[in-house]
């Protein structure tokens, strides 16, 4: 009846949700922590914390390493996260790319393309060290961002091979239902004569920021207002609760949903005289893992 019922309610359709939300990026993240194993247990990890004043000298130590170990540069490729191809964007000597010949002003400041090498920028979620499987795809506890990977795609070897991908119309036994059922093997592998290829850059383990913000008196004895929050960054909201002592905080990437109200500026809490408001703010994508928290004393009114 959903078929029938909504246009957009189709195998097709579901079937390549399913593919592009789901199978396919969890296949990205397991390849990139194949990749960052193969690297780290080699020890081709670099730590350098890359700005926009070093992305292009750090690049161009990647490009000599790999150079050096006969790795031609036009066969190099390079995944990186979105902030890290921000960083590259904004270096001092990038070309940038002004159209005029059409009468519109085209402005080109992609950079598909550095120094011959192919370069991809892909979601930082599917970038992490270290994952767990077990249902779906999330980065384990303690992983670290990766963010950017330099490889030889001769250096690695990526099967996938289907078992059986099939379709079944409605039947009793499935309740009137379409059902779908795929099954097939996928491995990433790095060959050991060409370990060399593989360098990645990783970023140091995420900290808990801080949130800024002040209390004052709410319009009753157990209220407290929230001031002075800057506006969430996108999908990201703020997220508050009421305790007894300034500490604990949340930790980093702790997810925040049961006793947090969502604020927002101007919010009020209910407290009690004493006590202490703490403010996360929280990733929405991400079932509300904490970003940066604080603590304040409340505030009551009279």
């Amino acid at each position: 009846m959903d078929m029938r019922e909504d246009a957009i309610v189709t195998i097709a359709n579901i079937t390549q949700t399913f593919n592009q939300f789901q199978k396919m990026p969890e296949q990205d993240a397991y390849a990139v922590a194949q990749l960052y194993e193969a690297a780290s247990s080699f020890g081709t990890v670099d730590n350098t914390s890359m700005t926009k004043d070093n992305i292009l000298e750090t690049w161009d130590t990647y490009l000599a390493y790999m150079v050096d170990n006969r790795v031609p540069r036009d066969r190099i490729r390079v995944k990186m996260t979105p902030s890290t191809y921000k960083l590259l964007k904004e270096a001092a000597g990038i070309t940038r790319f002004v159209e005029a010949d059409t009468g519109i002003r085209n402005i080109d400041r992609n950079v598909g393309k550095l120094d011959g090498v192919l370069i991809a920028e892909v979601p930082s979620d599917i970038m992490m060290s270290t994952y767990d499987f077990t249902q779906g795809w999330v980065a384990a506890s303690g992983a670290s961002q990766v963010n950017m990977v330099m490889y030889d795609p001769l250096a690695i070897a990526a099967p996938v091979v289907y078992d059986v991908s099939m379709m079944s119309a409605p039947t009793a036994q499935s309740k009137g239902k379409w059902l779908y059922y795929e099954r097939y093997y996928y491995d990433v592998f790095v060959l050991n004569n060409r370990k060399t290829g593989i360098l990645a850059n990783l970023a140091a383990l995420p900290s808990l920021g801080s949130v800024q913000f002040s209390t004052s008196a709410g319009s009753s004895s157990t209220l407290t207002v929230i001031n002075g929050l800057p506006a969430a960054p996108f999908g990201m909201q703020y997220v508050a609760k009421s305790q007894a002592a300034a500490t604990p905080l949340p930790a980093y990437g702790e997810s925040l949903t049961s006793g947090w109200t969502p604020i927002q500026n101007g919010s009020a809490i209910t407290t009690a005289d004493s006590q202490y408001i703490v403010v996360a703010l929280v990733n929405k994508t991400k079932n509300n893992a904490a970003v940066a928290a604080s603590a304040v004393a409340a505030v009551v009114g009279s």
